[in-house]
C-alpha cells in the first residue's frame, strides 16, 4: 500500500544523526502508539523490543533516503532537459572536431548553419563542408590548438553540400562563419563554437566601400578645384576611380555627333588591354549603342549591368568583358545644361557590385566631373576668345587694307557698305568714301525680295558662296563670286564679303562644259560600242548589258544618289559583261544546260573583265564594281567569295539589276520569269544574297510606283 506523503524530509546533506532524528520523528507520527505497545508487550523481553524499534526506525531512513534520490533524479533530469535545449539551441553553432576534422558532436544550430542532418554529419570531416581556398587557414588552425594546445579561431567560408537530404535546409552557401577552437582538458578533441558572421562582414565591406567611394568623391573634387586642363582633369578622375574607388577600369567618352553617333574616348585608367577598341562604341539605337555607354548619353540616366555575363544588352561585349575580367559595370552621363556629352564608365570584377546608394555617390561624382569640364571649357574658351579677339582684330585690319582682292563689310540690317578696302575702290571706280555713303543695293542688280533673301542667308551662315552682277561705277556690269561671313566689329553683327571678278572665268567654264559634254559622249559612244561587240559574242543575250545599266541607275535614284552617279551606274551596267569576251562563243550560246566545268570557266567572265577595265580611268572604280557584281551578301558569290560590305555598294546595286533583268529575260534554255516571281525571288533571298536597302529600293519602284522593265 502506498505510503502517505510526510512533511518530514530530510535535506540533501544531512548527516547521520539528524537523518536518525527525523526517522523518529517521522515513525511517531506514522504509528504513535507502536513503540509503546511494542515496549509494554509483556511476552518480549526488553532487547528484543528495542531490536524491533532500531528495525522500524531503519526502514524509515532507508524509505526517507529513497524518496530524496527520487527527488535527486527528477532535478537532475530536470536540469539535463535545460541544458539540452539550451546547447542544441544556442545563437552559436558547436561541435566537437577530431584531429583531422572529423565532426564527433554538433549541437542543432550547428546543424542548421551547416545544412546537413545530425546523423550524417557526425563523421563527416568539416572540411568537406568548407571551399577548397580555405582548407589550408583550417588545418593550420587544427594544427595549433591540437599541438601547441591552444586556443586559437580563424574566418572561412561554407561551401554548398551536394545530395542533402530534402527535409533539411540548405548550407548558407557563401556564409562566411568564425571558429573559436579549443582543445578539450579530458579527451583528445577541440571543442569548436561556429558563429555566422556573414552580415557583419557584409555590413564591413559595404562600410568599406561607401568610405572608398566617399573618399574618391574627395579627391576628385580636389582634381576639380586644382586642374586648369581638360585632359588631364579627365586622365586624374580615370585614376582615382580605379585606385581608389576600387574598380577594375574606368572610362570616360565623348559623344560624336558624327553619322555613325560613335563615341570618343578620351582617358582610361586600370585593366583595359584593348577593350575599349574590340567593339565599335556607339550611342545611337543599334545593337552596339545600346550598351551601358551608348544607353546613359541617349537616355541621360545611369545606366548599370548587373551581371555582364547574363546581361543581354551586353551581348555585343560579353566574351571581351569576360576576358578582361568585368563582371559588372555602371555608365553614368555627363551633362552640360541638359545636353549630354560624354560618360564615365566603371567596370567592376564582381557581379552587383552597383547598389543604389553607390549609384547615387557616384551620380554625384559625374555631375562635378560634368561641372568641373564645363567651367575649364567656358574659362578657356572665354580667355581664348578675348585673346583671339585683340589678335583677330589687328590681322583683319591688316588683311582688310592689303588684300589684292575686293573686300566689303555691310550691315545686314540696311544693306549700308560700312567699309571697303583698296581694291574696292580701284575694282569698282567710286572712292572708298564715296563706298562708305552707299548700300549694297545700289551695286547689286538682286530685286529687293531676292536681297532680303540672300542677307539672310549670309547672316545665319547657312550659305557663304553667292553668284552676283555687280554695277561699277562707268555703269559696266560683271559677273563675281561673293564669299560672305559674319563679323563682329564693336559689338555690331556685321558681314564682311570677299569679292572676285568671274567675267572671264565664267566664259571659260562654258567651253569646259562643251567639252566635257563632248568626252562624256564620246565615252558614252565607246561603252555602247564594247556593250555591241559582247552581244555580237552572245546574241543570246542582246539588249542584257543595256538594260541592267538602266535598271541599276532607277534603283540607285530610289535610293536617293545623284544624276551624276546614276547616269555612271548606267554606263558601267553596259559593260558589266565585258568579261564574256574571254569565253568561248559556243558556251555562251549553248541552248542546253552547262557541265560544271562549262559553268565554272562562265564564271570566270567577272575576273577577266576585271583585268579588261583595271587601268581604265573612270569616275567610279568600273573594274572592281564589274568584278563584284556576282558577290552575295552571305559569301556565297564569285569570284572572291566575299561577304556584306566588303563589296561596293555600287556592285550590289549592279547584282540586283543583273538578277531583275536576266530572269525576266526570255532564254533559250528557259521561258521568262513573271515580274512578281522575279521579285519573289529577290525578295526572299534579302539579306542572304543581296543588300536590303537595294532590294526594298527595287521593291518600291516595281510595287508602289508601277516601274516597268525597259525594252
Amino acid at each position: 500500500m502506498a505510503k502517505k506523503q510526510n512533511s518530514i524530509n530530510p535535506g540533501p546533506a544531512a548527516s547521520p544523526k539528524e537523518l536518525r532524528s527525523l526517522a523518529e520523528e517521522r515513525l511517531k507520527q506514522e504509528h504513535p502508539s507502536t513503540s509503546v505497545l511494542a515496549l509494554s508487550a509483556p511476552s518480549l523481553p526488553v532487547e528484543a523490543l528495542r531490536l524491533v524499534h532500531e528495525l522500524q526506525v531503519h526502514q524509515v531512513e532507508l524509505e526517507m533516503q529513497q524518496e530524496e534520490l527520487a527527488r535527486t533524479r527528477m532535478d537532475l533530469e530536470d536540469s539535463l532537459g535545460k541544458y539540452t535545449e539550451l546547447y542544441d539551441f544556442a545563437p552559436s553553432g558547436y561541435l566537437i572536431l577530431g584531429r583531422d576534422s572529423t565532426i564527433q558532436q554538433a549541437n542543432l544550430t550547428a546543424t542548421k548553419l551547416l545544412g546537413v542532418d545530425r546523423k550524417r554529419l557526425q563523421g563527416m570531416c568539416f572540411k568537406q563542408l568548407v571551399v577548397p581556398e580555405d582548407h589550408q587557414v583550417l588545418d593550420a588552425l587544427l594544427e595549433n590548438v591540437f599541438t601547441k594546445r591552444v586556443t586559437g579561431n580563424c574566418e572561412v567560408k561554407l561551401l554548398a553540400v551536394a545530395a542533402q537530404p530534402s527535409n533539411t535546409s540548405r548550407t548558407h552557401f557563401g556564409h562566411i562563419v568564425r571558429i573559436d577552437a579549443v582543445m578539450s582538458d579530458t579527451e583528445y578533441v577541440c571543442r569548436v563554437i561556429l558563429l555566422d558572421i556573414t552580415e557583419q562582414k557584409e555590413a564591413d565591406n559595404e562600410l568599406f566601400r561607401l568610405t572608398r567611394i566617399l573618399r574618391a568623391t574627395t579627391d576628385c573634387i580636389q582634381a576639380l578645384i586644382h586642374s586648369t586642363d581638360e585632359m588631364e582633369l579627365v586622365q586624374k578622375i580615370c585614376n582615382i576611380v580605379v585606385d581608389i574607388g576600387g574598380y577594375r577600369m574606368a572610362s570616360i567618352g565623348y559623344a560624336e555627333h558624327d553619322e555613325a553617333k560613335s563615341i570618343r574616348p578620351i582617358a582610361q585608367s586600370g585593366f583595359e588591354e584593348g577593350y575599349l577598341e574590340s567593339v565599335p562604341i556607339v550611342w545611337d539605337d543599334s545593337e552596339f549603342g545600346r550598351g551601358p555607354t551608348g544607353t546613359a548619353i541617349r537616355t541621360g540616366k545611369p545606366i548599370p549591368s548587373v551581371d555582364i555575363i547574363h546581361d543581354p544588352i551586353m551581348k555585343p561585349r560579353q566574351s571581351e568583358a569576360i576576358k578582361h575580367g568585368y563582371a559588372s559595370s555602371l555608365s553614368l552621363p555627363l551633362k552640360a545644361s541638359h545636353e549630354v556629352f560624354g560618360a564615365l564608365s566603371m567596370y567592376s570584377s564582381h557581379p552587383a557590385a552597383f547598389n543604389a546608394e553607390e549609384i547615387n555617390l557616384l551620380t554625384t561624382l559625374a555631375d562635378n566631373l560634368a561641372y568641373g569640364i564645363t567651367m575649364l571649357r567656358n574659362r578657356e574658351a572665354k580667355q581664348r576668345s578675348e585673346d583671339e579677339l585683340k589678335q583677330s582684330e589687328e590681322r583683319f585690319r591688316k588683311f582688310f587694307e592689303g588684300y589684292s582682292s575686293v573686300m566689303l563689310i555691310v550691315n545686314p540690317d540696311t544693306g549700308s557698305i560700312i567699309d571697303a578696302n583698296p581694291a574696292a575702290e580701284e575694282f569698282y571706280g567710286w572712292s572708298i568714301q564715296e563706298l562708305r555713303r552707299m548700300r549694297i543695293q545700289d551695286i547689286t542688280t538682286l530685286s529687293p525680295e531676292e536681297f532680303e533673301v540672300n542677307v539672310e542667308q549670309a547672316r545665319s551662315k547657312r550659305k557663304k558662296r553667292f553668284l552676283f552682277q555687280h554695277r561699277r561705277a562707268e555703269g559696266s556690269l560683271c559677273d563675281v563670286e561673293v564669299f560672305t561671313n559674319a563679323i563682329n566689329i564693336g559689338g555690331k553683327d556685321l558681314v564682311y564679303s570677299i569679292i572676285q571678278d568671274i567675267t572671264e572665268q565664267k566664259v571659260a567654264q562654258e567651253k569646259i562644259k562643251g567639252y566635257v559634254k563632248l568626252l562624256e559622249t564620246a565615252m558614252q559612244s565607246t561603252l555602247q560600242a564594247v556593250a555591241k561587240v559582247v552581244e555580237a559574242h552572245d546574241p543570246y543575250t542582246a539588249g542584257h548589258e543595256f538594260r541592267v545599266g538602266i535598271i541599276a541607275a532607277d534603283i540607285a535614284r530610289e535610293m536617293g544618289w545623284s544624276e551624276e552617279k546614276c547616269s555612271t551606274l548606267n554606263l558601267i551596267g553596259l559593260v558589266h559583261d565585258i568579261g564574256k569576251m574571254s569565253i568561248p562563243s559556243e558556251i555562251l550560246t549553248k541552248p542546253g544546260q552547262l557541265s560544271a566545268i562549262e559553268f565554272e570557266l562562265i564564271k570566270t567572265h567577272a575576273d577577266q573583265g576585271y583585268k579588261i577595265l583595271k587601268d581604265v580611268e573612270f569616275p567610279l572604280p568600273i573594274a572592281r564594281i564589274i568584278r563584284e557584281h556576282h558577290e552575295r551578301m552571305d559569301g556565297s558569290g564569285y569570284p572572291q567569295g566575299l561577304k556584306g560590305k566588303e563589296t561596293l555598294l555600287e556592285a550590289r546595286i549592279l547584282g540586283v539589276a543583273d538578277v531583275l533583268e536576266s530572269m525576266a529575260s526570255h532564254r533559250p534554255y528557259r521561258p521568262a520569269f513573271s515580274i512578281e516571281e522575279t521579285l519573289r525571288e529577290i525578295e526572299s533571298h534579302r539579306e542572304q544574297h543581296f543588300d536590303p536597302e537595294v532590294v526594298d529600293a527595287a521593291l518600291r519602284l516595281f510595287r508602289e510606283k508601277g516601274y516597268q522593265l525597259p525594252a
